[in-house]
Formats: structure tokens, C-alpha cells, sequence
């Protein structure tokens, strides 16, 4: 689908995500473009600059150099010292045991650098101070872990390389859209599609219990008629219950599956509940996420 709105894709095996975005970010911060790194991971912080922002799409989150400082406590060109100091997970970076954002950034602020923090290692006291000096011979090693590279060589995977023009936004396959968001049906975007293409796809009217002026009878499109079918809807709230629905599904020829969330937002949404039929009139109900008193 990405593909289809005319948003370039860059698959570089090998790579590291973060790398190929930190050079991707240089190159065109440095042909004079406006760079905007969507993500939620901090440690891209530190490719911000005059020219690079980022932005957490999930919370409306923007990061500028400010913005980085206000967030951090240090300029985007020491959040490298920074996390070394803290740790990072993500990286498998444990940082000074028991240094946290506010002790790291203090350290920065009195001492420039991870370097001249590490240069007055002995005079630091307390419990912190002897944590650093343990992990001294370690820090190198994290500051590797944390650096995002900047200058991959992408020259197989980008025409024109180090030109970006190649990546510029495409004209969006309307015709490929539409049948995509049919086929996997999104509907609501497929409608806003079609009222902007001033087009609309033609789908049939079911009157499940009868026809009338303007409608069409299930009958009329082969549906069976299932308004007096008797129906037997179960909650599952106990495990055998639930082993005896697995048995029924897999020994089913044709089963039907849905999830219940608790918004209409793909990006937030949480599943609720699954249910699940094998046949006309009988279904199961798993609650996942419900409070039962």
C-alpha cells in the first residue's frame, strides 16, 4: 500500500534501518533539503540538526534542537555521550549502573563530553563515580553501539546515488488503490478514494429478511435467507470451552474470524475480544481484554 501512495521504499540488506536513515538524513539535510525522520526511537537524536527533525507520529511529538535539549537535558550532538552514560536497550547498551537521564546530563553539562566525564572519573564520588569506573573499559564498545552510521554506501539501491532525487514522492496509483482497498477491504478509505476520483463502485443492496422498493432480496444475489435461522452465540470464559471451539475450527472446512477493538484507529487500537464460527447461526466469543466483576 505504501508503495501504491507513491512513497518510496529502501530495502538495503545488510544495513541496519538506522544506518540507512542516518545517511539518508545527512545526504539530503546536506543538498539542502528539510528532513523529517518519523520514529519513536531516541537514539536518532542525535542526526538532529538545523535541518533534521524528527517527530513520534503515535504521540504528535516533535524534536528539534531545542526540543531535544528540553527532552534530554543535552544538545542533539551529545545524546551519543548521553546514552552510553544511561543505556540503551535497544542497542544491548547497559550504560552506568545506576546513572539515570538526570545524573548523565549533569556529568555532560559539567564536563563537555562522555570524554572529559571519563577524564575526571576518579574525582567523581559516591556510588555513581564507582559504577563509572567500573565501566570504563566497556564505554567505548557503547558509544560504537549507540553511533548511527551516516555514511553507507547505497549506491546499488538508489539511482543516481549520492543524489536523492530518486526518491522523491510519486504520483499516487489511484487504479492500483482502489483494487487493493477493495481486495482487503477498507472501505471507509475506499469510499474517501472514490469520492475524490469522483467515481463509485456499484454494490448491491441485501434485504436479509425480504425485498423491497429499491433493495435486493438475499435470494436475489444467492444468499440464503437466514432470518429465521436459530442462533447460538457463546462467550468463552473457561478453557475447556475454548479447546473445544480449537477442535471444532480445525476440523472445520471453512471458518469465520473477527477481532472486537477498542477504537476505530488503526495506529491505537487494542483487541478486545475474537470471534470465530464454522457455521450459519453458531459462534464463540473470546473476551481478551474485557473487565468481567
Amino acid at each position: 500500500m505504501v508503495r501504491l501512495l507513491g512513497w518510496p521504499v529502501l530495502e538495503v540488506p545488510g544495513i541496519e534501518a538506522d544506518d540507512a536513515i542516518g545517511t539518508l538524513a545527512r545526504v539530503g539535510a546536506a543538498a539542502g533539503h528539510r528532513v523529517i525522520i518519523s520514529t519513536g526511537d531516541k537514539d536518532l537524536a542525535q542526526l538532529v540538526n538545523e535541518r533534521v527533525t524528527l517527530i513520534n507520529t503515535m504521540s504528535n511529538e516533535r524534536l528539534d534542537i531545542e526540543g531535544v535539549k528540553a527532552k534530554f537535558g543535552v544538545p542533539p550532538d551529545r545524546i551519543i555521550d548521553y546514552l552510553t552514560l544511561i543505556g540503551d536497550t535497544v542497542d544491548n547498551v547497559p550504560g552506568v549502573e545506576k546513572v539515570g537521564p538526570k545524573t548523565a546530563a549533569k556529568w555532560i553539562a559539567e564536563h563537555g563530553s562522555l570524554d572529559g566525564v571519563v577524564a575526571a572519573a576518579d574525582s567523581i564520588k559516591g556510588v555513581a563515580g564507582e559504577n563509572l569506573r567500573k565501566a570504563l573499559d566497556w564505554l567505548p564498545q557503547g558509544r560504537r553501539l549507540i553511533t548511527v552510521v551516516t555514511d553507507c554506501d547505497l549506491s546499488d539501491h538508489i539511482t543516481d546515488w549520492p543524489a536523492v532525487e530518486a526518491l522523491a514522492l510519486k504520483p499516487v496509483d489511484q487504479a492500483g488503490l482502489l483494487d487493493f482497498y477493495q481486495r482487503y477491504g477498507f472501505k471507509a478509505w475506499r469510499k474517501e478514494l472514490e469520492v475524490d476520483l469522483g467515481v463509485a463502485t456499484a454494490e448491491p443492496a441485501v434485504a436479509l429478511s425480504g425485498s423491497s422498493a429499491g433493495t435486493t432480496s438475499a435470494a436475489e444475489v444467492g444468499l440464503p435467507d437466514n432470518s429465521g435461522l436459530a442462533r447460538n452465540y457463546e462467550t468463552i470464559f473457561a478453557r475447556e470451552a475454548l479447546d473445544t471451539w480449537i477442535t471444532r475450527l480445525r476440523a472445520a472446512p471453512l471458518a469465520a474470524l473477527d477481532t472486537e477493538t477498542d477504537s476505530l484507529d488503526p495506529m491505537r487500537a487494542r483487541i478486545v475480544g475474537i470471534s470465530f464460527a464454522v457455521q450459519p447461526g453458531e459462534a464463540a466469543y473470546v473476551p481478551t481484554g474485557h473487565d468481567f466483576p
